[in-house]
């Protein structure tokens, strides 16, 4: 059975080893998912297999004037006031990819933004 939930810090080096396997060497390093843990943890997630966590996502408000975040760079803080949700970095392993994942992702992103009262998803 396939769930989101909450990610934790005790789920990074399982996000960083998913992002290494999913994304090579575009891959980013645990300081970064720390950071976004930490600023937002409300737009952090881990999708889970039975117990074993075999996917993320990260997300977090953003202004849609600005460029998004460089790959690997820190934030240091969400930009105020954001008008947008910002979708940075979803991987699933290949085993969890046709279960819903996706579309389960999709849907607590679009919640996000509506409880932040933003009308886009960027």
């Amino acid at each position: 059975m396939m769930r989101w939930r909450s990610m934790s810090a005790v789920d990074l080096p399982a996000v960083t080893t998913i992002s290494s396997e999913v994304h090579g060497r575009y891959a980013e390093p645990i300081e970064v998912y720390a950071e976004r843990l930490r600023l937002c943890a409300t737009g952090c997630f881990t999708c889970e297999v039975g117990d074993t966590v075999r996917g993320f996502l990260v997300t977090h408000p953003w202004r849609r004037a600005e460029p998004p975040p460089a790959l690997g760079a820190m934030l240091h803080m969400i930009p105020e006031p954001a008008d947008t949700w910002y979708l940075h970095d979803i991987a699933l392993l290949p085993d969890t990819r046709g279960l819903g994942a996706g579309h389960a992702a999709v849907a607590l992103v679009d919640g996000l933004a509506q409880a932040a009262g933003v009308l886009d998803i960027t």
